[in-house]
C-alpha cells in the first residue's frame, strides 16, 4: 500500500475525525516546476524555498458530506524526503506546513 495514501487516511481520521475508505482514495504523483504551481496551492514565499522541480504526491478523497479533500506532499526528488504538505477542502487551502 502507498505510504502517502496511508498517511492521508490516517490524518483524515486523527485530525478531522473523518473516515474515508482507503479503496476510495485517489493518488497521483507528478513532477512540477515552480511556474506550474499557483499561489492558491502554495504561498509564493514557500514555493521559492522548494527544489525546482519537485515531486508532488497528491491524494484525493470525498467525505460523507460530499466535501473534496486534497492533500499534497512535496517530495525532494533525489532523496524522497517529505518537505512540505498542503491540505485543501473543496478547492480552498485550509493548512500548509513544512514537514
Amino acid at each position: 500500500m502507498n505510504k502517502v495514501v496511508e498517511w492521508f487516511v490516517g490524518t483524515m481520521k486523527e485530525s478531522y475525525n473523518i473516515e474515508i475508505p482507503i479503496e476510495e482514495v485517489g493518488y497521483e504523483s507528478v513532477e512540477l516546476f515552480h511556474d506550474e504551481v499557483g499561489t492558491e496551492m502554495i504561498e509564493s514565499s514557500h514555493i521559492e524555498k522548494l527544489p525546482n522541480p519537485f515531486i508532488s504526491e497528491m491524494v484525493v478523497g470525498i467525505d460523507n458530506d460530499n466535501n473534496e479533500w486534497i492533500a499534497c506532499i512535496i517530495v525532494e526528488e533525489e532523496t524522497n524526503e517529505w518537505l512540505y504538505h498542503v491540505w485543501l477542502k473543496n478547492g480552498e487551502r485550509i493548512c500548509s506546513s513544512w514537514m
